[in-house]
C-alpha cells in the first residue's frame, strides 16, 4: 500500500490538468484508489492536494478529494478541511479577477465553485475548518445571485449556537452587498430575530457596511424609477423588520443596480456632492435602513465602535442630512468613543460638503500638531493620535481645486510630495488637468516624474488628460 501511494500521488498530480477537462470520473476513481489504498488515510488527503496546489484545477481536484471522504463516510482531518477549502477559495478570487481564459474558464465558473463550497460545508464544520475559511465561504456563496443568501440562512437554522452564527450572519451580509441583494441584508437581521439571537456590535457594524456599500444607480437609470422609490419610501419605519413595502422597495433598488451595473459608493471625493434627485432618494431609502440597524443598537444596549459611527455619519453626508451626521459626530464625543483615520477623513469631508471650509482647515491644520490639537480634543477625541494621510490631503486639495484657491492646492499637493505621501488616481488626473489648462509645462512634467516614482496606477482619466496635453504642445510646436 505504501509503494501504491507513492507512485499515484505524483502521478495524480501530473494528471489533474487533462483529466480535470476530459474525465473528471477517472480522478475521482484515481483519488479513492490513493486514499483508501493507504493505511494512513489523512496523510494520503493531504499528499493528494499538495500535489495540485499549482494546478489551475485545484478546485477540481479538492471536490474530488471531498467526494470521496464524504461517500466512504471517513473524517475529514481538520488540515485537510481547511486546505481543500482554501484551494477551492483561492480558485473563487482567480475566477472572480477573471484570471482564467478559453478552456480553464469554461469548466471553472463561480456556480460550479459555489456549489462545490455549500455541498462540503457540513462535512468542513464537522472536520474543524477554521472561522476565518468558513467566513469567506458563506460570503462568497451569498454573493453569487440576489437570492444565494436564502440558502445560507437555511443553513445557519442548522448549526448549533456555539458556531457564532452571528460573525457568519455578517459573512452573508456582506455577500449580499457584493450580489446586489439589498433584501438579502435585509433578511439578515430579520433571521437574527428569528434565530433569538441576540445582535453584537460586530453583526450591526457589518449590516451597515453592507448597506453602504451597495452602489448607487446612475443619474439618469434613477430618473426612471423615481416614482416607484417614492411610493415606497414610507414603507422605510423604523420599527419595522418586515412588511410588503419594504420588500417592494427593496425589488425597486435591486432593478435600479441591475440596469446600472459596476457603479460604486466608495469614492470620498467632493464631485458626489452634485448627485441628481433620484440618486439622492435612492441613498436616503439606504439611510432610513442604516438608521433602523442603529436602533438596534441601541435596544440591546451594545458599545457602538467608531466604525458604526463612521459608516451612518458618512451616508448622511451623502443624503446632504450634514445636521445629522455631525449628530453622529457629537454623540462620539459625549461617549468618550476616538477617531480614527477614516472617521476624521469623514469630518472634512462634512465641513467641506456643509460648506464649512474654514473648521475644516482648521481641524486638517491641527493633525499631528500636539499644541493644536488641544483645542478639538474635547469634540474628536483621539485626533492627537492621527496623522494627515493621503484621504485628508486629497480632500483640502480637492476642495481647494473646486472653490478656485489653485495656489493653495498646489502649496499641499507639493508639502504631501515632499512626505512621500502618494494620492489617489482622480485627484492627479484633477492637479493634471489644472496645470495642462495653465500650461504649466514644467510643473506638469514634475508631477508625472512623481507619478512614476511613487507607483501610482494611471486610470484612462489620468491617461486622457495625458495625451490631450501632448497634443496641446504639439500642435504650439508644430
Amino acid at each position: 500500500a505504501a509503494a501504491n501511494h507513492v507512485k499515484l500521488v505524483p502521478a495524480w498530480g501530473r494528471l489533474v490538468d487533462r483529466l480535470a477537462v476530459r474525465n473528471k470520473h477517472a480522478l475521482f476513481v484515481m483519488a479513492r484508489s490513493i486514499i483508501m489504498s493507504g493505511d494512513h488515510k489523512k496523510s494520503s488527503t493531504i499528499d493528494l492536494l499538495k500535489s495540485c496546489v499549482k494546478s489551475p484545477y485545484r478546485a477540481v481536484a479538492a471536490e474530488m478529494v471531498l467526494k470521496v471522504i464524504s461517500e466512504n463516510g471517513l473524517r475529514l482531518a481538520s488540515r485537510a478541511a481547511c486546505f481543500a477549502y482554501s484551494l477551492i477559495l483561492k480558485t473563487w478570487v482567480d475566477v472572480k479577477n477573471r484570471s482564467y481564459q478559453n478552456q480553464e474558464a469554461r469548466l471553472l465558473t463561480l456556480p460550479y465553485l459555489s456549489e462545490i463550497l455549500f455541498r462540503y460545508v457540513p462535512l468542513a464544520i464537522s472536520g474543524g475548518i477554521n472561522m476565518a475559511l468558513l467566513i469567506r465561504t458563506f460570503r462568497a456563496v451569498s454573493s453569487l445571485k440576489h437570492d444565494s443568501y436564502k440558502d445560507c440562512l437555511a443553513f445557519l437554522r442548522t448549526l448549533p449556537p456555539h458556531h457564532n452564527n452571528t460573525v457568519l450572519l455578517g459573512a452573508i451580509a456582506t455577500g449580499c452587498a457584493e450580489s446586489n441583494s439589498i433584501k438579502g441584508i435585509d433578511a439578515v437581521l430579520k433571521e437574527a430575530n428569528h434565530l433569538h439571537i441576540k445582535p453584537t456590535s460586530e453583526l450591526l457594524t457589518s449590516i451597515m457596511q453592507a448597506y453602504r456599500a451597495f452602489p448607487a444607480p446612475s443619474n439618469k437609470k434613477a430618473r426612471r424609477n423615481q416614482e416607484v422609490l417614492s411610493e415606497n419610501h414610507h414603507s422605510l419605519d423604523s420599527s419595522t423588520h418586515s412588511g410588503e413595502g419594504l420588500d417592494k422597495e427593496a425589488q425597486s433598488l435591486e432593478r435600479l443596480v441591475q440596469e446600472t451595473p459596476g457603479s460604486s459608493e466608495q469614492s470620498l471625493a467632493l464631485s458626489e456632492d452634485h448627485a441628481a434627485g433620484p440618486v439622492i432618494e435612492f441613498r436616503k431609502s439606504i439611510l432610513a435602513r442604516i438608521l433602523r440597524v442603529w436602533d438596534e443598537f441601541e435596544y440591546h444596549g451594545l458599545v457602538i465602535r467608531t466604525a458604526a459611527y463612521t459608516i451612518a455619519a458618512q451616508v448622511c453626508i451623502r443624503c446632504h442630512e450634514y445636521q445629522k451626521a455631525e449628530w453622529f459626530f457629537r454623540d462620539m464625543a459625549e461617549k468618550q468613543q476616538e477617531h480614527d483615520i477614516i472617521s476624521m477623513s469623514n469630518v472634512l469631508l462634512l465641513y467641506l460638503r456643509w460648506n464649512k471650509p474654514q473648521l475644516a482647515f482648521s481641524i486638517f491644520g491641527a493633525m499631528g500638531d500636539q499644541e493644536k490639537c488641544k483645542q478639538f480634543e474635547d469634540q474628536y477625541p483621539g485626533l492627537s493620535k492621527i496623522e494627515r494621510n493621503s484621504v485628508h490631503y486629497s480632500l483640502i486639495i480637492d476642495y481647494c481645486l473646486t472653490s478656485k484657491r489653485e495656489q493653495n492646492a498646489m502649496y499641499l499637493f507639493r508639502a504631501m510630495h515632499e512626505l512621500d505621501i502618494g494620492a489617489s488616481p482622480w485627484l492627479y488626473s484633477k492637479v493634471l488637468r489644472y496645470l495642462a489648462d495653465a500650461n504649466m509645462k514644467q510643473d506638469f512634467v514634475k508631477i508625472m516624474r512623481q507619478v512614476s516614482r511613487l507607483g501610482v496606477s494611471v486610470d484612462r482619466e489620468m491617461l486622457s488628460v495625458i495625451k490631450e496635453y501632448q497634443a496641446k504642445i504639439s500642435k504650439k510646436t508644430v
